[in-house]
């Protein structure tokens, strides 16, 4: 598994130190750029937003890098953090990219043994020993 995550605001700065912490293989994409949103803007829908664009040209970028797994925070509300993900997975699907996404929602929403199966697709990838070995 190779990861990225978007950049939405400084959300990618916990991300890059959850993933150093757990020796987790990563691809940063580039700083939020013109070449991300003509990329972004080239697949996705016309009328929606400016940063699905950019999500989209990041995941693009560090897809092109070898990312094959996207880190995205989710939480409740129509856009970044509630029906982006979903909107996202299916539009790399239509484009025939085999891009897994684990989206990181609130306890309360998915619950916590989900929650902890989220967290251990990431985790099980990590080249740093487990506790007392």
């Amino acid at each position: 598994m190779k990861i990225t995550a978007p950049h939405l605001g400084n959300v990618y700065i916990a991300a890059k130190a959850l993933f150093d912490g757990l020796g987790i293989e990563y691809i940063m994409p580039p700083l939020n750029n013109k070449e991300a949103l003509e990329m972004g803007s080239l697949h996705s829908p016309e009328e929606i937003c400016l940063p699905y664009k950019i999500m989209v040209g990041n995941y693009i970028q560090a897809i092109e890098k070898g990312a094959d797994t996207v880190l995205l925070p989710g939480s409740c509300g129509p856009c970044r953090f509630g029906k982006y993900a979903e909107m996202q997975m299916n539009l790399f699907k239509r484009m025939g990219k085999n891009i897994n996404f684990i989206v990181i929602d609130a306890p309360g929403d998915i619950g916590i043994k989900e929650l902890y199966n989220r967290i251990n697709q990431i985790s099980r990838n990590s080249r740093k020993g487990k506790a007392g070995q």
